[in-house]
């Protein structure tokens, strides 16, 4: 019974640890990026010389949508 439950184990860990490799060597050929967007966001809070600093990225899987998105707007940088 104990030698079933390994094997159940073993073998959902090797079935992940694959996965993990397949999405691995598929993002390096996809070509993600993230996209800083400009100008960041500064928000004042309540208290004296308190503030709050957003800097938005974008994440994008498709390289012909980073080139377009580059091309329509100047402010972002990657």
């Amino acid at each position: 019974m104990v030698s079933a439950y390994l094997f159940l184990l073993f073998s959902l860990l090797s079935f992940l640890l694959s996965q993990l490799r397949k999405r691995k060597e598929g993002a390096e050929e996809s070509g993600i990026q993230y996209l800083e967007m400009k100008p960041k966001f500064n928000v004042n809070l309540s208290e004296p010389k308190k503030y709050l600093m957003i800097q938005v990225q974008l994440l994008l899987e498709d390289i012909e949508a980073v080139a377009k998105i580059k091309k329509a707007h100047a402010g972002i940088t990657s």
